[in-house]
């Protein structure tokens, strides 16, 4: 088992936290740490099609597997007009 931070962009930041040091297992991806997250928070809009997640200050997809040490970074949906 490994650790990851999290840091939280937009309107997570306010709902959820800014950031947080979160337990990751071996083989966990994206999607699986946004829905244990989700879960911990009690944050159902975590896990919304339209949320970017940055690897290490990359983009990337829900598949890609995380590594201990990693900085994720969920940035919520803009919205306007």
């Amino acid at each position: 088992m490994g650790m990851v931070k999290v840091r939280f962009f937009g309107r997570f930041a306010e709902e959820i936290a800014r950031s947080v040091e979160m337990p990751i297992e071996c083989g966990m991806t994206v999607a699986g740490l946004r829905e244990a997250l989700a879960s911990r928070f009690g944050a159902d809009q975590l896990l919304g099609a339209r949320v970017l997640a940055a690897v290490d200050d990359r983009i990337v997809h829900d598949d890609l597997v995380l590594l201990s040490g990693q900085a994720v970074d969920l940035l919520a949906p803009l919205s306007g007009g």
